[in-house]
């Protein structure tokens, strides 16, 4: 039983705290100072959140704060649910109030993504936490991913030894691990100073657990819409978005995503919270539009924010009332599944987008030296960036694409052709190990497809491959 626990300091670690206590009490060994902190004394401390607690301690930090402000304002809760879907968010909240260790479950925690693998301390924050406490501490902002500067003192953040991931038990002070004195490496780089800052302050907003949003799709209406989309406008370029945005962090290119990612985000998925800020402050794209409520589309935005501003409301009450108003609406047998002018559009999207399909499936089919591929809806789709969907409004455009439809077998046949003239074309030993290497494709598949193959190729390398079974 603990007889005294120490007062929080401002955006410290749940885990920092602790360890202070027990840099305090003289414990002869970590497992004396688990039994009195943790619900099982054989626990592993998590730096970032907080552990099962004993009821005794539980009652000291609430004598202070309610457990919901110690989630919140005392672990790194908000870095890693901050773009997650609220039901997620919520029942990883919960999980980590009533001190459950299933919030990994709920929580977006990309372990390979993360760079930031120990604990990270500030020389100018430890000289001035000493002046003003008497002590340092582990600070939260400071192990923000994607944050290598202090967020105050715009200077280089110095790795620990404590490692943030599965380690040996232990609870290791900051006041023991850093150092009186350290050289300060100061940040001159405008571009990063202004990333940190907005990380730093998309991190410490408040935590809602009543609006949903999705920041993805926010960041995608958000996108120049000439510079960035085809003419039919939903389509985007990715490749041409993706070259800018590495153009604009030329100077940091060990902290990019790759394009998958960014994808993954404009369609609405997660992804670290480092990605989503960066492509905020490419864009230009304020704090606060990336929490707005989920709305189905720019034009009603548009329109909540005008409806906002002539009855001088707040933005997000107008657009929750409005999209309770749309659900309410869209679910009733009023609103027709289908409009005109809903069918009119797909129409001219079909025939834009045919020349654009047509030279899709040419190429997934192959040409030349090109490897030939299965020719379906979803690779077409896949290749274009398209919704799996999409082509069930567009019929002359499926029907293009179901024009290269073929068997499996012939399917085969062509693989088989085509590596056969890739060998000879290249002088190299045409044989079955080659052929199968090139597409790997059994032996059993290769009798399978005979009959194609023999319609598709010449008499005398028809009989070659023949000889090769």
């Amino acid at each position: 039983m603990i007889g005294f626990l120490p007062e929080l300091y401002p955006d410290e670690l749940i885990y920092s705290l602790f360890a202070r206590y027990y840099a305090y009490s003289g414990y002869a060994a970590y497992i004396d100072a688990a039994h009195d902190i943790y619900s099982n004394c054989r626990t592993r401390p998590v730096p970032e959140f907080i552990n099962s607690i004993n009821e005794c301690v539980k009652g000291y930090l609430l004598k202070s704060q309610t457990m919901e402000e110690l989630v919140e304002n005392h672990t790194m809760f908000p870095a890693y649910s901050r773009f997650i879907p609220l039901d997620r968010r919520k029942k990883a909240f919960e999980a980590l109030v009533h001190t459950e260790g299933n919030y990994n479950n709920y929580l977006y925690i990309p372990v390979r993504e993360i760079r930031n693998k120990y604990l990270r301390w500030c020389p100018i924050c430890a000289k001035e936490d000493r002046e003003n406490y008497g002590e340092t501490y582990w600070h939260r902002c400071h192990q923000i991913d994607g944050v290598d500067i202090c967020y105050k003192h715009y200077c280089l953040l110095f790795n620990s030894s404590v490692c943030k991931e599965k380690s040996s038990p232990m609870l290791i002070s900051a006041e023991y691990e850093v150092p009186q004195e350290a050289k300060i490496y100061p940040c001159k780089d405008d571009l990063i100073i202004s990333l940190t800052d907005y990380i730093v302050h998309v991190f410490n907003r408040p935590n809602d657990l009543k609006c949903d949003y999705n920041t993805g799709l926010i960041l995608a209406d958000r996108l120049d819409t000439k510079k960035y989309h085809y003419d039919s406008s939903w389509m985007r370029k990715n490749e041409e978005i993706y070259e800018d945005y590495c153009s604009f962090y030329r100077d940091m290119p060990d902290s990019l995503m790759n394009i998958d990612t960014m994808k993954k985000i404009f369609g609405g998925g997660i992804a670290a919270m480092r990605y989503f800020c960066q492509l905020a402050l490419f864009e230009d794209v304020s704090e606060e539009e990336l929490f707005l409520p989920n709305v189905s589309s720019l034009q009603s935005k548009i329109i909540f924010q005008r409806i906002a501003r002539e009855l001088n409301e707040p933005e997000d009450v107008v657009i929750r009332i409005g999209l309770a108003v749309i659900k309410a609406y869209s679910s009733s047998n009023e609103l027709s599944k289908q409009t005109g002018r809903n069918r009119a559009r797909w129409e001219d999207v079909d025939l834009k987008l045919l020349p654009t399909v047509k030279e899709c499936t040419k190429k997934l089919y192959g040409q030349g030296d090109e490897r030939p591929k299965k020719v379906t809806i979803k690779a077409v789709c896949r290749t274009l960036n398209l919704p799996d969907k999409r082509f069930d409004y567009l019929p002359t455009c499926k029907a293009e694409i179901m024009r290269w439809h073929e068997t499996q077998e012939h399917y085969w046949a062509r693989e088989v052709l085509w590596a056969y003239n890739r060998l000879k074309n290249g002088n190299e030993i045409i044989n079955w190990k080659k052929i199968r290497t090139l597409t790997n494709i059994r032996k059993n598949n290769l009798e399978a497809c005979l009959k194609d193959l023999e319609q598709i190729a010449d008499k005398d390398t028809y009989i070659f491959i023949l000889e090769l079974l």
